[in-house]
């Protein structure tokens, strides 16, 4: 008997992220509030302090103001000074198109509004506040598409305040092909069915509302796509008899 009204997604799976330590977990600062790093400095794995003079930025954790986007440290661009920064480059095509996605928040609690400037390659773009409060600092998704004009991208964020304002923070920093972070998805029909056109990559495909619909969740699979059309069939348990849908 099929099962409709069921949602189901499909992810790509084995997309690389171009930046290194995107979420800033390393070096792992443990249970301190935060560790200030000067201009220059290349101990923020991966990532180098830029800014104006003297400037410096605060790797950050939890036991600070509020959690992590992702992982538990985040980077607090303004450090105790304001006008620091970040950059690092990684390797890419020259006419390729990517994807930038970073996550921006922010605590005003100097009174003080926060700018975020983003250098990507050639492309530069700035970001104001994002309404975070002491716990929560309102992370907002950020996606910019950039076209790689050389064999090494460059990429900075900078704190745009020249002052110790606490507020301007990053947070899960990736670049990648695009549509690798889109989920598709597709509602099954009367009939249990149902289709989701994608290209050329291997996804994992998932259910969603099994539970609702009184069934038993089903595991994820993976499926390879290379121009061909293929099924995905799932198989549930529900209280009399087993349901499919394909």
């Amino acid at each position: 008997h099929p099962i409709s009204g069921v949602t189901v997604f499909a992810g790509m799976v084995g997309v690389s992220n171009l930046v290194q330590n995107g979420s800033f977990e390393l070096p792992s600062i443990g249970t301190t509030a935060y560790t200030f790093y000067g201009l220059g400095s290349t101990n923020v794995t991966n990532w180098t302090v830029v800014g104006g003079a003297g400037a410096n930025v605060a790797l950050t954790s939890l036991y600070w103001t509020g959690p992590a986007e992702d992982g538990n440290q985040f980077m607090d661009l303004t450090g105790n000074t304001g006008g620091g920064g970040v950059t690092q480059s990684f390797p890419t095509t020259p006419g390729v198109t990517y994807d930038l996605i970073f996550y921006h928040g922010s605590y005003s609690h100097y009174g003080r509004n926060s700018v975020l400037g983003v250098t990507i390659d050639t492309n530069y773009y700035t970001f104001g506040e994002t309404s975070g409060t002491g716990g929560n600092l309102d992370w907002r998704r950020v996606q910019i598409e950039f076209t790689a004009s050389t064999s090494l991208t460059p990429l900075t964020f900078l704190d745009l305040n020249p002052n110790d304002a606490n507020n301007n923070f990053v947070d899960n920093v990736q670049v990648i092909i695009p549509g690798a972070a889109s989920i598709l998805q597709a509602i099954t029909g009367a009939d249990g069915s149902y289709q989701i056109s994608v290209p050329n990559q291997s996804f994992q495909v998932s259910v969603t509302g099994l539970p609702a619909a009184g069934y038993n969740n089903v595991a994820p699979q993976t499926v390879a796509m290379n121009g061909v059309n293929q099924a995905v069939n799932f198989t549930t348990t529900p209280v009399a008899g087993a349901q499919i849908f394909t």
